[in-house]
């Protein structure tokens, strides 16, 4: 992510909702792939339920379908809004 999206980011928090970042840190992470490698020997298990605040999308882009995948996926698609009236994602 680029410097400027992460400081545009940082002021939608202030402003929008009075966050403030106070400290960033790096962390190491997994794709889903790897995941499912490590922890179920390659096969997804039939029920996958996403909820990571809003890259759902980039997570789903990252299964390989043509390999195996769960029969059912459930994932957030209304992004928060604090008055209610989040945003629906479509996913295609």
């Amino acid at each position: 992510m680029s410097i400027f999206l992460i400081k545009k980011q940082e002021l939608k928090l202030k402003d929008d909702y009075g966050y403030e970042i106070v400290k960033v840190m790096k962390i190491h992470t997994k794709n889903i792939s790897k995941l499912i490698d490590e922890y179920c020997k390659g096969i997804f298990p039939d029920y996958l339920t996403i909820d990571v605040e809003g890259i759902e999308i980039d997570i789903l882009k990252n299964i390989n379908f043509t390999k195996n995948y769960p029969k059912v996926i459930v994932c957030e698609t209304i992004s928060y809004s604090e008055n209610g009236n989040g945003v629906k994602i479509m996913i295609s």
